[in-house]
């Protein structure tokens, strides 16, 4: 009997094991897949555009080369209609706070750039170097959202607007959200660590300073 409790056990270590593995290894390869396939769309670009961010700093497409960037959009004569959504977006963005590569555009019409400084400080932003809020005149807020390239029958508005997009390394739009829907939120989530650029390895940053 032993000998034969043994030669189950040998079996499952030898056949069982390896048969797990290669499922779940299997199964993320399959998840890993469906993501790059969800991503693999163009989707347009962001309209050129020169905005003051809550610093008083200008903004323009220049700061998002290399980046991978969340956009919404918002109106503070209407900020009520946009609550709920951004305490969404600023408890995802509280989870990839320490990614200097990865930031959070949401373009504000405002009366004035004290309105949005008002407003941000209300909102206790940890990293706020990571979260620009891009406003400017009417005008030039009004021709950036009717440049945008929002999915069809989209609202280009911004009170209300819960419509945000994720901007990959190269400027280019790759997909919509609800941001609303807690589904297309966990995607989001999901979306944004598959884009982000990867770190280069230890040894690789190491010789690199050692370059400098």
């Amino acid at each position: 009997m032993g000998r034969f409790f043994r030669t189950i056990a040998i079996s499952i270590f030898l056949v069982g094991f390896p048969a797990v593995s290669w499922y779940y290894l299997n199964e993320g390869y399959k998840y890993r897949i469906g993501i790059i396939e969800e991503l693999d769309q163009q989707l347009g670009t962001p309209p050129a555009f020169q905005l003051v961010n809550q610093a008083g700093k200008m903004i323009d497409n220049g700061f998002m080369k290399e980046k991978v960037i969340i956009t919404n959009f918002m109106a503070l004569d209407a900020v009520d209609a946009s609550k709920a959504y951004m305490e969404k977006l600023y408890n995802i963005q509280d989870q990839f706070d320490k990614k200097d590569d990865i930031l959070f555009y949401t373009y504000v019409k405002a009366d004035s750039l004290k309105a949005v400084q008002d407003y941000v400080n209300s909102l206790g932003i940890k990293e706020e170097k990571q979260w620009n809020f891009l406003t400017g005149t009417d005008a030039k807020m009004e021709q950036f959202i009717q440049a945008f390239p929002f999915p069809e029958n989209s609202s280009k508005t911004y009170a209300g607007n819960s419509t945000v997009a994720i901007v990959d390394t190269s400027s280019t739009i790759r997909f919509f959200y609800d941001i609303n829907n807690n589904k297309e939120v966990s995607k989001l989530i999901e979306h944004i660590a598959n884009l982000m650029p990867q770190a280069p390895p230890a040894e690789a940053r190491t010789k690199r300073e050692l370059e400098k």
